[in-house]
């Protein structure tokens, strides 16, 4: 899984790498080192009406609203807190999983990010390892949003998508994010809410062939 996430860059710099012009709710947005589930990070998605990339700061860790909500209230605890997702297996969106079946259609978007955190088992200690490109630049890890109605505000939250790890990451863990590189197909297909998914998206979620450093 995906748990801990790096985001330090200048709101300037993370438009000027995507060539974007709008950053809706960039004032939620807290440069950091280590981001955890329920922080505001810039997600990257694009406008069904204008083809216009955009980002928006949204909640790690998808609200989901209560149609969902009621499907899995048998997961639910006493005080009816529902799961709130971090990841999701990009097996659990190609099989079709209830959960993701909406979602995964029209509200698929990246998340800006420059690395992220993963822990190794050793003995009694978890030592952490931080897996970033060798670039040391930003990347764009595949992710799933939802907007829900909170308290009369519309809330964006999303997850992380997570496919098998490739060969050399194995050691630390079986999973890792779906990556894009910038100007990718893949990205495209992704990205545009005018297309449904297919095998076309859904082969889009491979472990990353690019270089990375641990």
């Amino acid at each position: 899984m995906c748990g801990r996430t790096v985001l330090a860059a200048d709101p300037e710099i993370i438009l000027q790498r995507y060539h974007l012009r709008r950053w809706l709710n960039q004032e939620r947005y807290r440069p950091s080192y280590n981001v955890a589930p329920t922080q505001q990070q810039p997600v990257m998605l694009q406008d069904a009406a204008t083809g216009e990339r955009v980002l928006r700061s949204m909640r790690w860790g998808l609200i989901f609203p209560a149609p969902t909500a009621c499907e899995y209230a048998e997961r639910c605890t006493e005080d009816h807190a529902l799961p709130q997702p971090i990841n999701a297996r990009a097996e659990s969106l190609i099989e079709g999983k209830l959960i993701f079946s909406a979602i995964k259609r029209r509200q698929r978007c990246v998340i800006i990010a420059e690395g992220y955190y993963e822990w190794l088992c050793k003995g009694r200690w978890r030592v952490p390892y931080y897996v970033r490109p060798v670039n040391k630049g930003l990347m764009l890890l595949a992710g799933v949003y939802s907007i829900t109605r909170v308290n009369g505000e519309d809330v964006y939250s999303y997850a992380i998508v997570t496919t098998s790890a490739f060969t050399q990451l194995e050691f630390l863990h079986e999973r890792m994010p779906v990556i894009f590189d910038d100007s990718s197909d893949a990205l495209t297909h992704w990205l545009d809410p005018l297309v449904d998914w297919s095998e076309a998206v859904s082969d889009t979620l491979r472990p990353y062939a690019g270089e990375m450093e641990w």
